[in-house]
């Protein structure tokens, strides 16, 4: 009995100790993986090294429209209410997520409005459905990705269009094949709202200036083509509405003109004439000359009766008279008569209108009446001896003409003497240019000073 519970004693510690260990190898095996498990985490770490700063995904949202902006394509910006131009700039301003695509409709419901691409940089422009005046307003919205789950909210912007004219039946002549003067008259027809026109025989316009109106005068506009050879002439002609881009049209005609003597300024006779169909100058009044290039006036310079081609005056019979003396025939003459005569010459030249109008007393031939100032003002002093002197050196033929243009006669033959009197306002007609003033008075309806030439 005692050596069974001893074998049962020693059996048990038998146990005790093999669980013991057990226990211990256990506990060994378990460091020894956790030293595994470490070692390869560790390893596993250092063969994955992250940044240390990780770039996150961004929640995606629309789109944020702040603004839409409508400009005129040419003047930019700096025209934000009014467009000269059917096609117009398109400003978006955006913030949040980078749109995808735009849409833009003159319907808020955007019918028939299709996404286009959207460029962050991009320049945009619309075109308006009608070509009509008036307020016009666009709708604007924009989307990022496909589908509609990420649409902006809508934005509008409006400016006021304003339609361009247009221009028909421009015509030379009324259609007519061909001219035979280079005075022509132009017509046409303008729709819509025309400001200002111009026109030219160059198709860029060259030294052609703008002129206010759009539609051509009442029967038609007078143009003068350029001198040179017959042949084809072709004119064009412009319109705009205040700042839209110019509409154009153009004719041709068939010039048959000769080619005429050039004189005064270089001009087909002197510009103060017209040329035939065979070539020679049919000259204006008082004008005489192969190129129309020399004055035929009468007693140029003075003022009077018998004095002038078209003057009509009838002065006092003790005025002005131009007779017949022992020193040769003679004309009185003033300040207003000479400033007068030199004005009527300056016109006579100035152009194929030269032809129209008078230089005399309104009422006494065509209109218009030109030099009336001047005139006035020979009439006014014709009277007083104190502001007129006597000119020796007339001529009283009408056949005969005076040499030259633009003084028919010289200063020395006109001037008022040593010792004569006029205003001091008129001393460049005194023969030294200068003159001095006087202890005389000036006649009170002049109301001027008195001089003595030097």
């Amino acid at each position: 009995m005692r050596d069974k519970k001893k074998v049962w004693r020693n059996r048990t510690k038998a146990v005790t100790v093999s669980t013991v260990l057990l226990l211990m190898i256990c506990a060994t095996g378990l460091a020894a993986d956790r030293t595994a498990v470490d070692t390869s985490r560790s390893s596993v770490q250092t063969i994955m090294k992250f940044p240390s700063t990780v770039r996150k995904i961004p929640r995606v949202t629309a789109p944020i429209l702040r603004s839409v902006q409508l400009w005129d394509i040419v003047n930019g910006a700096a025209n934000s209410s009014i467009s000269y131009r059917r096609q117009v700039q398109l400003g978006i301003s955006y913030s949040g997520t980078r749109p995808t695509h735009y849409r833009v409709s003159e319907n808020r419901q955007f019918e028939r409005a299709s996404w286009q691409t959207f460029y962050p940089r991009g320049r945009y422009r619309y075109t308006f459905q009608r070509n009509s005046d008036g307020r016009k307003t666009v709708y604007v919205q924009l989307r990022y990705g496909d589908g509609t789950k990420y649409l902006s909210q809508v934005q509008q912007a409006s400016i006021v269009y304003r339609k361009p004219p247009t221009i028909s039946n421009f015509q030379i002549e009324n259609g007519a094949a061909s001219a035979s003067k280079r005075q022509v008259l132009l017509t046409w027809n303008v729709s819509g709202i025309a400001t200002d026109y111009r026109v030219s025989e160059s198709s860029d316009m060259a030294g052609a200036s703008w002129k206010t109106g759009g539609a051509p005068p009442s029967g038609g506009l007078i143009f003068d083509l350029a001198e040179g050879a017959s042949g084809q002439r072709r004119i064009y002609l412009q319109v705009k509405r205040e700042q839209s881009d110019p509409v154009s049209a153009n004719d041709s005609i068939n010039l048959t003109v000769g080619i005429c003597p050039i004189g005064h300024r270089g001009l087909e006779c002197s510009g103060a004439g017209t040329c035939s169909n065979a070539g020679q100058c049919t000259c204006n009044a008082d004008i005489s000359g192969p190129a129309c290039e020399t004055i035929c006036q009468r007693c140029y310079g003075a003022a009077g009766n018998n004095c002038g081609v078209a003057d009509g005056m009838n002065f006092p019979a003790n005025l002005g008279v131009c007779m017949s003396t022992p020193q040769g025939p003679s004309c009185q003459i003033n300040a207003g008569s000479w400033a007068h005569d030199e004005c009527c010459v300056r016109y006579r030249f100035g152009g194929p209108n030269s032809q129209q109008g008078s230089c005399t007393v309104a009422g006494l031939g065509p209109p218009p009446y030109v030099c009336q100032l001047e005139l006035a003002k020979a009439v006014a002093q014709l009277p007083n001896p104190l502001l007129t002197w006597t000119r020796t050196d007339v001529n009283f033929s009408k056949s005969s003409c005076t040499d030259g243009i633009e003084m028919p006669v010289t200063h020395a033959d006109m001037c008022n003497p040593s010792g004569g009197t006029l205003l001091c306002s008129d001393v460049q007609y005194c023969c030294s240019g200068s003159g001095q003033a006087s202890a005389i008075q000036a006649p009170a309806a002049t109301g001027g000073i008195l001089c003595v030439c030097d």
